[in-house]
Formats: structure tokens, sequence, C-alpha cells
């Protein structure tokens, strides 16, 4: 809601012009061949959601899993290092 008690209104143009592009730019730099729609992440360890293929539910677990298992890595290569 806006300071006139409304909702915002995307203008004409505002995501294909605006949004797009520059969500594009932000992110070409970690799939190949710069592809943000169809390349691959090219980041070690990054893990890509597909929404538009996944339930809500399947999504979130998705997500908890991952951070479980970052959690138990950092966990262990701590308990690892307090050993050394």
């Amino acid at each position: 809601m806006n300071a006139e008690g409304s909702f915002w209104r995307d203008p004409p143009g505002y995501f294909d012009q605006l949004v797009y592009p520059a969500y594009v730019d932000a992110h070409k730099a970690i799939f190949s061949d710069a592809d943000v729609e169809k390349g691959s992440p090219v980041l070690p360890g990054l893990v890509l959601i597909e929404p538009l293929q996944m339930g809500m539910d399947d999504i979130v677990t998705r997500c908890c899993e991952e951070l479980v298992a970052v959690l138990r890595n950092s966990t262990a290569t701590e308990t690892e290092e307090a050993k050394t």
C-alpha cells in the first residue's frame, strides 16, 4: 500500500523495460553463456529452484533441506577445526 492508501500498479512496460533487463544484467554472470533462462548455474554449490516446475510445499522442503545441509557441513567443519 502506498502513501495514498492504494496499491502500487506497475506503469505500462515497467517489468519488460526495467525490471527484467535489470534482473538479467545482475544475474547473467552466474549462468552459462550469460543465459538466465536456459543456462546452467556456474557457481559451485548454487542450487537453482524452478518455481514453475515445483509446488510451494516442494520449494519450501527443498530450501529447508539445503539449509540443513549447509548447517551440517558448517558444524562438521567447525568440529574438525577444533580438533586440530
